[in-house]
């Protein structure tokens, strides 16, 4: 049985697993939800690329805007050439205050906002600014004994996708701001304070870096490695014990750190931290990713793309595909706004 569907990528959500996270625990391991909406009638179709599902995927180079209107709907103009990493068209960038906005970087104080008249009618002072926010410690592993560390913000409306989709192996949930102004300051405050223990070690982890900006893919690229039984550094092997006491280790860490963060900004510190084991919530073949030969990252072009090959599993927005030994990785986030047909062959 086969399933196709057409059209623009809009989203890549996790957020089905909200109350789950919120919890602190999760049932199954799960994959994210992909929204293809069609131009025609701007109907959106979701669905899921599980495990083990055979996979043909074809990316148009046609490129859409993905900004939503009040309303919910997806504008999906025609794009002819982008200013920056946002799929948005000419249209809503005049429609909308700034870009940054979208990106979490206010660009007024919280005591003049709403600054202007795009800020309401464009409903980004509504869907954005005003939207509490949850902070989160994401932990990646560099090698045996060393990871990098990363703070961020995600809105609760949008909640866990953020936080989910960047693939570290922990994550650590331990506050809540009532909107961007707020969240900003907490966010930058909360790097600035856990940058003190760069270069040391915490519970036999050496924290190598602290950062509010992602290194998504190479971070990614570990965390295969990881999986597979080999470091990104020094060791090319590492064994089941070892990795495993890695986890621990890094749950541990997530822990001492959410805590510290919390006393820190006790004012907006949730009741309980929540810290996640995010390699029993991304569902993988774990022997399918080691008997793979090779690792290859999927570049992005602006033309077309043609893929296919055995759904091995997802870290976050990171889809791992197995093909003729190899296991390609790519990121489906940035490939939204692109127009695209896949095929599911369950």
């Amino acid at each position: 049985m086969s399933m196709i569907a057409k059209g623009v990528l809009t989203q890549v959500s996790w957020m089905k697993l909200s109350e789950e996270i919120l919890k602190g625990k999760i049932a199954t391991p799960s994959v994210p939800e992909i929204e293809i909406t069609n131009l025609r009638d701007k109907s959106t179709q979701t669905f899921e690329l599980d495990v083990g599902n055979e996979i043909n995927l074809f990316v148009y180079p046609n490129l859409y805007c993905t900004f939503r209107k009040p309303d919910g709907t997806v504008c999906l103009n025609v794009i002819e050439k982008t200013k920056d990493k946002l799929p948005i068209c000419n249209i809503c960038r005049l429609e909308i205050p700034s870009t940054k906005c979208l990106m979490g970087e206010p660009q007024c104080l919280e005591k003049e906002a709403p600054k202007t008249a795009k800020c309401v009618k464009s409903g980004v002072y509504k869907s954005r600014c005003i939207v509490p926010r949850y902070h989160y410690l994401l932990i990646y592993p560099v090698n045996t004994h060393s990871v990098y560390l990363k703070v961020g913000i995600q809105r609760e409306t949008t909640f866990p996708t953020r936080i989910l989709e960047q693939g570290s192996i922990v994550s650590v949930v331990y506050a809540k701001t009532p909107n961007i102004w707020k969240g900003r300051y907490v966010e930058v405050a909360s790097r600035d304070f856990l940058a003190k223990y760069e270069e040391k070690s915490i519970v036999g982890l050496k924290v190598y870096h602290v950062s509010e900006k992602k290194k998504s893919l190479s971070k990614i690229e570990d965390v295969v490695k990881f999986i597979r039984g080999t470091t990104s550094s020094l060791e090319m092997f590492l064994p089941v014990a070892t990795s495993e006491k890695l986890i621990d280790k890094a749950l541990e860490l997530g822990k001492q750190l959410g805590e510290e963060l919390a006393r820190e900004f006790k004012e907006f510190a949730l009741e309980r931290i929540i810290v996640l084991d995010n390699l029993k919530i991304y569902k993988h073949d774990k022997n399918m990713v080691k008997r793979a030969t090779s690792i290859q990252e999927v570049p992005i072009p602006s033309s077309e793309l043609r893929l296919s090959g055995k759904v091995a599993g997802w870290l976050g927005s990171f889809l791992l595909l197995f093909k003729e030994r190899k296991l390609l990785i790519l990121d489906m986030r940035r490939l939204l706004g692109r127009l695209m047909t896949i095929e599911v062959v369950r």
